[in-house]
Order: C-alpha cells, then sequence, then structure tokens
C-alpha cells in the first residue's frame, strides 16, 4: 500500500489543486454548468490574472455539457468560456500521441474546433481591454494552427502589455517554440532566459526555464530517441549550475503557495529537480505542494500522475 508524506495512501489528483471557488466551479463544471464562475470571474481581475485564466481553463477541461454554452452572451466571459472550451475540445479529437498516430478526422475535428477558439478569443480581447487571457490562450491555438510566428508574437507581446509576469501567456509562448511543433531549442532557450532577465526574482514566472529544459530533455527521449543525449543534459554542469542559481534566486525564497494558479510553477520546478537528482530542493518544494500536484509534469513517466508525485515525496 502506497504511503505518502502526508500519513495516507497516495495523494488522489484534485483538478481544483484545493482552491475553494475552484472546486465549486469544477462541481457546477461536471453538471453542465457554469453560474459560479460567471458570478465570480468578475471579481478576480488585476493581480490575479493567472488564477482567473486557472478557472475558465477549469471549465473549458471538465464541462461535461456543452449544451448551455450557445446561450451565454457575447462577452468577454462568455466568449473566454467558448474559446477554453473549443481549445480542449481540439486536444481531446487529437489526442495526445504524436502528429502520425492522429486519424485523418482527428486532424479535421482539430483544426475545426481551434478556428472557432480563435474566433472567440480574439473577440474577447477586443472586449476587454485590460484582461491578457485570450491572448495567452491564443498562443495554444497558433501552435495547434500552425500560424504565421509574428502573428503569436503579436499576441505575445499585447498578452505582456496587458500583464507583464503573465505565467500563461509565457508558458504557452515557451510551447509553441518548441522544436517538436516545428520551432528550435535556441528559439526557446532564447526566450526563456529572455523572459527570466527581465521579471522580478520573486516571479513564479522563472520556472519558464525548467519548462525549457523540461522540453528539451522530452524532445531527446520521443523524438532523438537518444538515451546518452538525455543522460548528457542531465548531468551537464552548466544545466544543473543555472537551475540551481536561479531557484535559490527565486523560487525558494517563496515559502508558501498563495495562489491557485501558483502550483503548476512549483509542481515544474519539484519535476525537474527530481530529474536532477537534487533531493534538497525536491523536498522544499513538495513541502509547499502538499497534496496539491497536478497532472502535468508529473504524468511524463507515471500512467497515473500520482504515482511520480508520491515519488517525489518520498525523496
Amino acid at each position: 500500500m502506497f504511503k505518502s508524506i502526508f500519513n495516507t495512501k497516495k495523494p488522489i489528483f484534485d483538478p481544483a489543486l484545493g482552491d475553494v471557488l475552484g472546486k465549486k466551479i469544477l462541481s457546477e463544471a461536471r453538471r453542465g454548468q457554469f453560474d459560479t464562475l460567471l458570478k465570480e470571474i468578475v471579481t478576480i481581475r488585476s493581480g490575479q490574472w493567472d488564477r482567473r485564466a486557472f478557472y475558465f481553463d477549469l471549465i473549458g477541461e471538465h464541462l461535461t455539457n456543452s449544451k448551455n454554452v450557445e446561450a451565454v452572451s457575447d462577452t468577454s466571459v462568455g466568449n473566454l468560456i467558448k474559446g477554453s472550451i473549443a481549445i480542449n475540445l481540439a486536444w481531446k479529437a487529437r489526442g495526445g500521441g504524436q502528429a502520425d498516430t492522429v486519424s485523418k478526422e482527428g486532424w479535421g475535428l482539430f483544426f475545426k474546433y481551434l478556428d472557432f477558439a480563435a474566433q472567440y478569443l480574439i473577440r474577447a480581447g477586443e472586449q476587454d481591454k485590460e484582461d491578457p487571457t485570450p491572448f495567452a490562450f491564443l498562443q495554444t491555438v497558433a501552435m495547434g494552427l500552425q500560424l504565421d510566428r509574428k502573428i503569436a508574437e503579436a499576441w505575445l507581446n499585447e498578452g505582456i502589455k496587458r500583464d507583464a509576469t503573465n505565467q500563461q501567456v509565457h508558458y504557452r509562448h515557451l510551447f509553441l517554440l518548441c522544436k517538436k511543433w516545428g520551432g528550435s531549442h535556441e528559439d526557446m532557450f532564447a526566450f526563456a532566459r529572455a523572459t527570466v532577465n527581465k521579471i522580478p526574482p520573486e516571479s513564479t514566472l522563472n520556472s519558464i526555464i525548467y519548462i525549457a529544459f523540461q522540453e528539451n530533455l522530452l524532445y531527446l527521449r520521443a523524438f532523438e530517441n537518444s538515451p546518452q543525449g538525455v543522460k548528457a543534459l542531465l548531468l551537464d554542469k552548466q544545466v544543473r549550475e543555472e537551475s540551481l542559481e536561479l531557484y535559490q534566486k527565486s523560487l525558494q525564497k517563496r515559502k508558501t503557495i498563495e495562489q491557485v494558479s501558483d502550483y503548476w510553477p512549483h509542481n515544474v520546478t519539484a519535476w525537474w529537480f527530481l530529474t536532477l537528482n537534487i533531493p534538497e530542493v525536491v523536498r522544499q518544494e513538495t513541502k509547499k505542494i502538499g497534496p496539491n500536484f497536478t497532472t502535468f509534469p508529473w504524468s511524463i513517466f507515471y500512467e497515473d500522475p500520482a504515482d511520480g508525485y508520491y515519488r517525489a515525496t518520498k525523496i
């Protein structure tokens, strides 16, 4: 029987990550409703944009019945709901495998839903001149549709103009730059390091460099089938020093997790240092995370993400 640092069975994944409002939104989404989101989201704005995006993502991923969506008014919030749902439907149609595993029907639905998402999100960005969330979600649209890089960069710049340290717009643009999506390791790392150099040291967005290293590792493993390349990356002195020095200047100083949207950066950090086998950092991060682990990146090497996170809590 699995035991964890919480003196219980291995942790069970909670999509709401322990967040009280998130639990209400999730419960309604599973019943095909989103009344709580519509009521509460209007108060979650400046200083909480990433938290706001988390709730839209929660609806998009877990809404079980979309029949009520068409009745949503043509507002920024309404179009963000529709855009988030369309993105999630697109990825469900495509599946999580490599491109050659996707059926013709899957590709057709993927592009169809992403086209819908683009229309809703562009409209949402026009309706609310402050919210960066539409331009964050549009990065995923640009990635899937393989749009011209200049379009994605224009959306990125608009999102950053609205919120300079917005997690979602930066993370999603980084994924767009990944080699597996037609970018390059060079572009990906250049963007990650440029981001780190211009943000406050206490920002959770500093974890973007760990996401870049993670994507490098996954490419070596899945696309190049290079165990030696993976080993070389993990043992590289410069990689290890850069990772640790950044941690000591940034996320290490964050003793608690204050917003639900900050759990993912801390999970990414814990995963990367577990992969590097630097246990003291893993222990610090899992203590902050508690039971609120995210499916990704713990699902990378484990069918059940709880098994991956359980391993981290035992290091």
